[in-house]
């Protein structure tokens, strides 16, 4: 047993809420005699000066163009057929980042690999759905609705969840519960994905907090005359119906944005980092925002995918590692905000290439591709074997992933959404497989065994001191905080990377007030809570 005397005071601030959730065990705290749920809501949070939200973030980062999964993820078990197939454009084996045996990432993957080797990036191989469609659009909007390539369906996946939690959003928003955007997409408009049922977008476009405050507010708006096009006229007037209706989210967005600043260093000119940059400051600066939407294109990589003279270089060398640089920045402002455990990037594209290279040293329209998971929480390693190039669907890689397991995945252990729900959202049952570590279900105090076990503390009641123990099943960051009965924040006594292992805490409680505490431990992305009961 490893002895962790360490101690560190915290300063009073609302941490968190304690909620009740399916399969949790919840603590009945009181504020002047009425239940703290009561009071839950932004209003409380702000008033306590919130620095840390307990509702989960899930960041879709979009590659559009169709992303050559073979050069991105190297089949090193493969290389034979590989090379055979694809002459002048096939990644060579000494330059590939290794993850496994059988697997390698793109020399342009550096940080993401980096992070690969901390344990927070999963690669899920062979994501496609049955029966795809090669043209963009059509496979963009199957991708994004979540349905049947035979069916067409003008509604979104996350759309249609987030329509579940947020009921005739955008009808009665922003309330008291929630008074912020529900999901904001970095564009200029909204995409399907975000699209609720009956028409209702979910979320908000927007490309810059300064400039969008500016624009709902006038300050950069244009004159008031209207053009005499009937149709113009009715556009416009459209237009200044969504500014006016945006003007209070404009005030939270800006507010939030100027409220954090970016902790690390963004690579610049990269358009995908920019976009991440301000996400990142809305996150760390309060928004209860659950969704955001970032995009890059430019994969369809038809010609020119690599330079003729080295295959590490070229147009699709230099988008990745647009990605791997704006993700690694990304994932390093969340852990210097101390938020990692809330934010899971996701990456899709509409299709991947095929297997065989063409003449113009590219690739063409193919099917199945690997998806990434970036974050602390995300399961690590790869799910899936390579491609088997020699055994190919009318000359293209076979599925070994329907990209509705993923979805199913993201919306029960990220989400906490009941099968029920999740049946509904996507029009079926489908598999899932594990995307998150240790398979949370809720953002909300969750038991959980798979990761650690809180022990009781003894005594209990306590008189002056109090040992806390606990178990660690897999290496991660532990941190483990006590609160009063009021949720106010009063030590954190562990806030460290920690193996395998039984570890003892001592903690004071001679200075305390007589009355009912909380201590919570967190790991990866889980938390769970004992009570303990001072006396004096």
């Amino acid at each position: 047993m490893k002895n962790n005397n360490s101690k560190k005071s915290g300063i009073n601030r609302r941490d968190f809420l304690v909620r009740a959730s399916a399969g949790a065990a919840t603590l009945p705290i009181i504020l002047n005699g009425m239940p703290i749920k009561a009071f839950d809501g932004p209003r409380l949070q702000r008033l306590f000066n919130t620095a840390e939200e307990t509702d989960r973030v899930l960041v879709l980062v979009q590659l559009n163009g169709g992303n050559d999964g073979l050069n991105t993820v190297v089949p090193l078990d493969q290389l034979s057929t590989y090379n055979d197939l694809r002459p002048g454009v096939a990644i060579p084996e000494n330059k590939a980042l290794a993850l496994t045996d059988s697997a390698g990432f793109h020399p342009s993957f550096a940080e993401l690999n980096e992070l690969y080797k901390e344990q927070k990036v999963g690669v899920i191989q062979g994501v496609n759905y049955p029966n795809p469609n090669q043209s963009h659009f059509r496979s963009n909007d199957i991708w994004m609705s979540g349905s049947s390539a035979d069916v067409s369906v003008s509604s979104g996946w996350l759309g249609r969840y987030l329509d579940t939690v947020y009921t005739d959003y955008p009808q009665g928003y922003p309330n008291e519960a929630m008074p912020d955007p529900v999901a904001i997409q970095m564009s200029a408009v909204v995409g399907l994905s975000l699209y609720g049922p009956g028409g209702r977008t979910m979320g908000m476009a927007l490309q810059d907090p300064e400039t969008f405050y500016n624009l709902v507010n006038g300050s950069d708006a244009p004159g008031t005359e209207l053009p005499d096009a009937a149709n113009a006229r009715e556009n416009v007037i459209y237009v200044r119906g969504v500014q006016t209706r945006s003007l209070e989210y404009s005030t939270v967005i800006k507010a939030a944005a100027d409220n954090a600043q970016n902790l690390a260093d963004y690579p610049t000119p990269n358009p995908l980092a920019e976009q991440l940059k301000i996400v990142a400051r809305m996150i760390a600066g309060g928004l209860k925002t659950r969704a955001y939407v970032v995009t890059l294109g430019g994969f369809d990589t038809h010609a020119a995918q690599v330079d003729q003279d080295d295959p590490t270089s070229g147009a699709h060398a230099n988008l990745l590692r647009l990605v791997s640089q704006a993700l690694s920045a990304f994932q390093r402002d969340m852990e210097a905000h101390k938020i990692e455990d809330r934010v899971v990037c996701m990456s899709f594209s509409e299709f991947g290439r095929r297997p065989f290279s063409n003449l113009s040293y590219g690739t063409d329209h193919g099917t199945a591709a690997p998806m990434f998971f970036v974050g602390a929480p995300v399961q690590d390693g790869v799910t899936g074997t390579s491609p088997d190039m020699q055994d190919l669907d009318d000359q293209n890689l076979k599925i070994q992933h329907d990209f509705r397991q993923i979805y199913a995945s993201v919306l029960e252990q990220w989400f906490g959404a009941e099968k029920s729900v999740i049946s509904d959202v996507l029009f079926g049952d489908f598999e899932t497989i594990k995307v998150i570590k240790g398979g949370a279900t809720s953002v909300d105090e969750t038991e959980s065994n798979t990761i650690f076990s809180l022990n009781k503390v003894a005594p209990n009641p306590v008189v002056s001191q109090a040992k806390i123990s606990y178990t660690i099943k897999e290496s991660t960051r532990v941190r483990l905080d006590v609160f009063d009965a009021a949720g106010f924040h009063v030590s954190t006594l562990v806030d460290i990377a920690q193996t395998p292992d039984t570890y003892e805490v001592q903690f004071a409680a001679g200075n305390l007030p007589s009355g009912t505490y909380l201590v919570q431990l967190r790991a990866g992305g889980l938390s769970q809570a004992q009570h303990m009961v001072v006396t004096r």
